[in-house]
């Protein structure tokens, strides 16, 4: 935003305002804004999440517009369990804040319900009973454009399990709330070069009106897939993204 500034320190340590609990690497975000006529930056908030906890690293990454601010925290303890009864954490969220009347307050946290829990059970080769600790994050990378919210993922998983999604959130504008509103993959994994490592990998996002760049990094390799939005998405609640493009970049 050409007039505020956002600053993360995911390793920030404090003591929670609320509850005094200590929390290292908690993570912070640090507002500044521009003054018009100095053109000079001050100080205006520090934000951290109402439920901070040691380790999050809250404002690893994030994305600013107008006066909404996303902010990521890897590894938010944020349990979910599966039918089993088995927890687990580390997968990370998303947390929205705003700015009202002049003050910012957390809004939301999003959260990916069907990430790859951190559970060791999960993970174990069955011929070696060997425990191999994968994992998904959700949030790796985050693009904010008018009132769409796109969410990148991460994976380090040694087994065969699906692809990294992109999560697509859409905010309604009466009620300033985000909701889910579709998850983009590749096609099938069919569609990435043969020497793709599915085995650890990354998304960036970028967004921009009615364009979305998805991109999977894995060492040695790099594939972009370019979504877009139909022109009558304004007027279609139901519409959402469909893939155009994939490029293979050299």
């Amino acid at each position: 935003h050409e007039d505020r500034l956002v600053i993360g320190a995911n390793s920030a340590t404090f003591a929670h305002p609320n509850t005094g609990t200590p929390c290292d690497k908690g993570g912070a975000v640090y507002v500044y804004e521009r003054d018009e006529a100095t053109l000079l930056w001050s100080y205006q908030a520090k934000l951290i999440a109402l439920d901070a906890m040691t380790d999050n690293y809250f404002g690893e990454n994030f994305a600013l517009i107008d006066t909404a601010a996303v902010i990521g925290a890897r590894n938010d303890n944020e349990k979910e369990y599966d039918v089993d009864g088995n927890g687990g954490t580390y997968t990370g969220s998303a947390y929205v804040f705003r700015k009202f009347s002049g003050k910012w307050s957390q809004q939301q946290k999003l959260i990916a319900h069907d990430m790859l829990l951190y559970h060791p059970d999960r993970h174990i080769d069955l011929a070696t009973q060997e425990v191999y600790y994968g994992n998904k994050k959700f949030n790796y990378d985050i693009a904010l454009d008018e009132d769409w919210l796109v969410v990148g993922t991460s994976r380090v998983d040694a087994f065969d399990e699906p692809m990294d999604a992109v999560y697509v959130f859409k905010e309604n504008p009466e009620m300033h709330r985000w909701s889910l509103q579709q998850k983009l993959f590749a096609n099938n994994e069919s569609d990435m070069p043969p020497q793709w490592n599915l085995t650890e990998q990354q998304t960036t996002v970028h967004l921009r009106h009615s364009t979305l760049i998805s991109t999977m990094t894995s060492p040695g390799n790099e594939t972009s897939f370019i979504f877009t939005l139909p022109e009558n998405h304004m007027a279609s609640h139901d519409s959402g993204w469909s893939a155009l493009q994939m490029l293979q970049n050299h």
